[in-house]
Order: C-alpha cells, then structure tokens, then sequence
C-alpha cells in the first residue's frame, strides 16, 4: 500500500504475462455479491450503493467499535490482524478487478480481494489520514478486462471459488448460499419437474420427492462454485440455520466466524434467547479481540505471534475435548485406526515440545530484557 497516488496507474512488470497497476482506493468500488463481508452489512451496502466512501465506512466501523459493539468489534479484530501483515510484509498479492464506467468516470469494480482492499482503507485510518487522504492511497491491482466482459455467474463462482480456497467465508455466509440455492432449485422442481427430470435423465427419479431432486440440483450447483459437492444432510442443516437463526445472532456469526457446532447450538434455541447465547459463546473464548475502546490489545500488536499463541490457547481446551474420546469409544477402533491416533498424538507431542524449546531459547536471549524496558 502506497499513500501517494500517481495521476494515471503506474504499471509493474510481474514475472508472468500479467501487469499491476496501482488504483487509487477511492476509485474501487465493492461488490455487493461477493461472498465474504468484511464489514457489517448495512455498511457495506451503503458503500455498495455510493450513500458512503470506504473510508467514511471503516471510521464509522472503528468509532462503532471503540462504543462496545460486539459486530463491529468483531469485523475490527479481523481486519486488524491482516492489516498487520500488511503493515510488516507488505501485500503479496494484488487485487483483481474488472473496469466500469460510473457517473462518467472510470472505476474499478472489485472482483477478487475485497479484504485486501478493506485492510488497506483501514490501515490508513489507522495512520490517523484524513478521509481524502485515504481515498487518494494506492493499491496494487490487476485489471482482468470490464465488468460487461463477464457473467453475473462467472464473476461469482471467481469469488466463491477464491474466498472457500482461501476459506474466508463466515460458515452462516455458506449456509445462505446453500439455502438459496436449494429454495430455488425447490421452486423450480414444483414449477417445471417434467423439465428438470429430462435434464437429469434420471429415470429412477420418477417417484422421488421434489426435496430429493432439489437437493441433486443443489449439489451440483454448489460443485459449480467450489469445486465439490454437499451432501443431503449438510444441506438440510443449512437450510435450519438459516431459518432458525435470528438475524441478530447471524450478525454475531459473521463477524465472528462460528463453527458449524455453535450455529447448531443457535438453531437449537428459542428465537428469543438466540443474541443471549451468541453473546455467551463470543465470551467463552480465550479473551474478547478487540478492548472495550476498540484499541490494540497486546496479541495483536505488530511482531507478536498471533496465530502461534491462538493454536496454543486451542491446545489448552484439548483435554476437555478429549476427555470426551473415553475408553470404550477407543476400544471401538481398529488396530490400524488406533495406531493412527498415537502417531497424531506423539506428533502433536514433539511439535509443542520444539516449539516451546524455541521460545525458552529467544526469552533467554541476551538483551531481550533491556531491549524492551529501556
């Protein structure tokens, strides 16, 4: 990220045939179908719709952090973490984008990379830039071609593909988009199911059930956009989350990625306790992301080891989880599977082992200590 922009994008050779160029931030624009939301969705869509900028959207998001909101604070610690490194590394890959002429002007609509494009509007809120400023800094992007070049369903199966590679769509995201998918292959099988059957060329489908055929449907439509199938029961489960879940606890959801175990536990309770338990579930984890004023806490400071200590504080609640694996579900195992089991576990073993020797060797270290307490 660059915070001088050059009056016409300046173009980087890369390795391969393809150019970057650098955009200014202000001159990129969101999808609003892209699959993963990195800010809350009434602020995304009034960016979406030009009611906002980017940068009156992420102050916004920070102010609304910083007054205890649990979404924003969410959304906050998410961007703060690969903002970071960002900050440290630099970005690695450019965004992809596709051109549009917008109000007489050319724009950039963003096709792949919207966190990229988020984590830098945020990082220049954080250099305290004003809201001009920021729009004026830069990103690196490559162009692939204008947006009337490529389908609705191209662009989104490029996004979808993208984001469940590089798994960064919230669980709750994916279930509305199996829900969606499966209420239209529904309504399709009971509008024209002579039709739909041709096209299967199922013959033992003849008596099956419209849910049946709309769950084939379904999965074949879900493979288009990510390269592999869903089963029945995985659809029918998103289906109920979808429909039992209130919307203020999927906002919670979102923000914060819950596992497909905490939404079973959402669709499982009353619709009036749904938000209360969300809540409970955020602070059952090891320690809120982001303090009550929405300032950095000490783990997500640059050069901290953010992700080691998350998979350490994981490992400490491994022996509740364990505890669960007792010994007659073991002894249900075969002599190949429970060898499997020790491997992992004497693997598992001598990982933490070595990396705990790693950090007794750098706390050790001289001129550790005067270095940080001068």
């Amino acid at each position: 990220m660059s915070t001088t922009a050059p009056s016409t994008p300046a173009a980087t050779a890369l390795p391969v045939a393809e150019q970057v160029v650098l955009l200014k931030l202000g001159d990129c624009e969101i999808n609003l179908h892209q699959p993963r939301r990195w800010l809350p969705r009434y602020l995304r869509e009034k960016v979406g719709r030009n009611q906002m900028n980017a940068a009156e959207a992420v102050f916004e998001l920070l102010q609304l952090a910083g007054s205890a909101d649990l979404e924003a604070q969410g959304y906050v610690a998410s961007l703060r973490t690969f903002a970071h490194d960002i900050a440290q590394v630099g970005m690695t890959h450019p965004i992809r984008v596709l051109t549009l002429q917008s109000e007489g002007r050319l724009r950039y609509q963003i096709l792949v990379g919207e966190r990229r494009f988020w984590a830098c509007v945020f990082l220049a809120a954080k250099q305290q830039l004003s809201l001009e400023q920021t729009l004026r800094t830069t990103i690196g992007a490559i162009v692939d071609g204008d947006v009337n070049g490529m389908t609705f369903e191209e662009a989104q199966r490029i996004q979808w593909s993208e984001n469940l590679r590089r798994a960064d769509v919230p669980l709750i995201d994916f279930a509305e988009l199996v829900s969606q998918v499966y209420n239209a292959q529904y309504a399709r099988v009971q509008s024209s199911r002579a039709a739909v059957l041709d096209e299967l060329n199922r013959d033992d489908l003849d008596d099956a059930a419209d849910s049946a055929i709309a769950v084939i449907l379904t999965g074949r439509e879900i493979e288009k956009l990510r390269g592999e199938g869903i089963g029945e029961k995985a659809i029918f489960a998103y289906v109920g989350f979808v429909e039992k879940i209130v919307e203020a606890a999927k906002s919670l959801a979102r923000a914060y990625g819950f596992s497909k175990h905490d939404l079973e536990k959402l669709a499982r309770t009353s619709p009036d306790a749904q938000l209360v338990l969300a809540e409970k579930l955020l602070s059952q984890r090891e320690s809120n992301p982001v303090n009550a004023a929405g300032s950095e806490s000490e783990r997500d400071k640059p050069g901290r080891p953010t992700r080691a200590v998350g998979l350490i504080n994981a490992c400490l609640r491994l022996p509740d989880v364990l505890a669960r694996s007792d010994e007659k579900k073991l002894a249900r195992l075969s002599a190949e599977e429970l060898q499997d089991v020790h491997g992992a576990v004497q693997q598992a073993q001598q990982s933490l082992g070595s990396y705990a020797q790693l950090v007794q060797r750098v706390m050790t270290r001289p001129g550790l200590v005067e270095a940080r307490n001068p």
